[in-house]
């Protein structure tokens, strides 16, 4: 398992590098280069805008970062350092598509790795270079948490939340 999950944490850390070589920095559309010309042409700008708000289409994570679900072992194979090697890289991957996930502070990588392998099955649109996806995992109803109640506001009851 420790040489199939070395190549694993290898094929993230090259899909990370791939999609930031290809996105590359914000910029401000409105500048105008050296020549007084706008940095990048109406037609451009168009289509970035077009994306950004409709994305290239409905798919997984796992169809846009070319790995199949079956790529990832599940959780119980995997030692504890194993899993936090993970779920860190699958969290660069995510940064690197511009994904934000809002995961509660001190959820164990045991916890939280089947739940990132749960949304990379959701339909998924690239949010390009100028856009970014705030990942929710809670829904805020109780019934449907995927967190334990110490970890979810969505868990407490009137007489807990302060």
């Amino acid at each position: 398992m420790e040489r199939y999950l070395t190549q694993l944490l290898a094929d993230l850390r090259a899909i990370t590098r791939e999609r930031q070589n290809r996105c590359g920095t914000t910029t401000d559309h409105y500048s105008l280069n050296e020549a007084g010309r706008p940095i990048k042409d109406f037609a451009t700008y168009q289509a970035e805008l077009h994306q950004f708000f409709y994305g290239e289409g409905e798919g997984s994570m796992y169809r846009e970062i070319g790995l199949l679900p079956e790529a990832f072992p599940p959780a119980p194979r995997l030692t504890d350092a194993q899993l936090r090697a993970l779920v860190s890289q699958i969290l660069d991957v995510w940064t690197a598509y511009r994904i934000i996930p809002t995961v509660p502070a001190g959820i164990s990588p045991r916890r939280l790795y089947p739940e990132l392998l749960r949304i990379m099955h959701e339909p998924f649109q690239d949010p390009g270079e100028d856009g970014w996806i705030q990942q929710e995992f809670c829904h805020f109803l109780p019934e449907e948490c995927p967190w334990d109640p110490e970890f979810c506001s969505c868990c407490w009851t009137d007489g807990e939340a302060e």
